[in-house]
């Protein structure tokens, strides 16, 4: 069985403004099929099919969704609070009812109508350029790889919320200690008090008074508004750690999440937190002077390559350096990557080298400046003296030797 840091679950696509409403970041999808051996694609209503089969191309999507270690997660689960007129906030947007301080918390998921699933997906085919017959194939293929996350998700996160709602208000006043100096400029550091009661009879709903209005002068429906959305916050942390208790996998935070990932999440994270596994993975990619992952809309994607890097078994031995290397200095890191280049470079001008083949007889994938190649047609004995030159295969050789080659000419 995996470890969880070694699966990963989570969203590549961020909705912005009309008429670009949808931006998929392919390159981070690339990214954790490098570096996770089970990846899940959080998917935002299947917006990103269309832009992956242009980038993929008809055969590498095939090849992605006939992965065991890939799948797409059609479903979609929100922390949000539900006010007492039964309108529900999530997102920064909250109806007002600061009258009664009343907070009602509830889990919101994706409920797709019977049948839908198949038409939305030949929907978002017909933007492509397949063929009618590629688009059934890809459809079939699409539909096999969706899964839901675990239906006992929504009721642990509301059993957390009731916790944290029956013990110390302290969670709550410092995230607002936090939120409200960034959003209102007020200093509010260890002066709140915050009163938590339940609003008998009504099971699950919470009357929180504060003294934001009263000492601070803040506005009561702001204040209100600050309230809920510190506990939207750190609902929305506990959703995902939930998640990922139940998905055995890693994940992310979103951007409004972020703020919240403080205190004992923090240190239940750690060092499980995949963005800076990526982060890391970017910053050697940056050092090497490897191709990178910022504009893959704009690059073609060999997934045949790319799955080879994937499944080698040196790939987990890439993992395991990029994992220790996080402290490693730049000048370290770099110096390893310029002394594979400086060995090939002084081997391409010897005499040796004018007795083999080069990469003008046989393209494949280059290595970083240098210019020479192994060849798919190279002899036993070209490789013999490459590698010979390159020494054992380590973490830094192998990306170099391999990474380039995913990507199209």
């Amino acid at each position: 069985m995996l470890e969880g840091r070694e699966r990963h679950f989570g969203p590549i696509t961020t909705i912005g403004n009309a008429p670009n409403r949808f931006h998929v970041d392919a390159g981070a999808l690339v990214r954790r099929l490098i570096l996770f051996e089970h990846c899940y694609l959080e998917s935002v209503n299947l917006e990103e099919i269309p832009i992956l089969v242009d980038i993929f191309g008809y055969a590498g999507m095939k090849e992605l969704l006939l992965q065991p270690g890939f799948e797409i997660i059609d479903d979609r689960i929100l922390a949000a609070t539900r006010q007492m007129n039964g309108s529900v906030g999530h997102s920064g947007t909250i109806a007002k009812a600061a009258a009664t301080n009343t907070h009602d918390f509830v889990v919101v998921s994706l409920n797709r109508r019977p049948g839908e699933l198949p038409d939305l997906i030949k929907t978002l085919l017909q933007r492509t350029s397949l063929s009618e017959s590629q688009r059934g194939k890809l459809r079939a293929l699409i539909l096999a790889k969706l899964v839901k996350f675990p239906s006992s998700i929504s009721d642990n996160t509301l059993e957390t919320f009731k916790v944290r709602m029956s013990g110390s208000p302290y969670f709550l006043s410092s995230v607002l200690e936090q939120i409200i100096p960034q959003e209102l400029h007020i200093n509010v550091k260890g002066k709140i008090k915050i009163e938590i009661r339940e609003a008998v009879p009504l099971d699950g709903k919470y009357i929180i008074d504060t003294n934001l209005h009263a000492d601070f002068g803040i506005d009561e429906e702001v204040a209100y508004e600050q309230v809920a959305k510190a506990l939207r916050g750190t609902s929305s942390v506990d959703l995902r750690m939930e998640m990922m208790a139940q998905m055995n996998a890693v994940t992310g935070f979103r951007e409004e999440e972020s703020l919240f990932v403080t205190g004992h999440f923090a240190t239940a994270f750690g060092e499980q937190d995949p963005e800076k596994f990526e982060e890391q993975f970017t910053r050697v990619v940056q050092l090497g002077e490897l191709p990178s992952l910022e504009n893959v809309q704009s690059e073609k994607i060999d997934m045949g390559k790319l799955l080879d890097l994937r499944n080698s078994k040196e790939a987990v031995d890439l993992r395991r350096w990029l994992r220790q290397s996080t402290g490693e200095p730049d000048d370290s890191i770099a110096e390893q990557f310029g002394s594979i280049k400086e060995r090939l470079a002084s081997y391409s001008h010897s005499k040796l080298a004018t007795s083999i083949r080069f990469l003008a007889t046989n393209a494949a994938g280059m290595i970083p400046r240098v210019g020479l190649v192994l060849g798919p047609l190279a002899t036993a004995v070209d490789k013999y003296l490459i590698d010979t030159v390159l020494g054992q295969p380590g973490p830094v050789t192998y990306l170099s030797r391999n990474y380039p080659s995913i990507f199209k000419e």
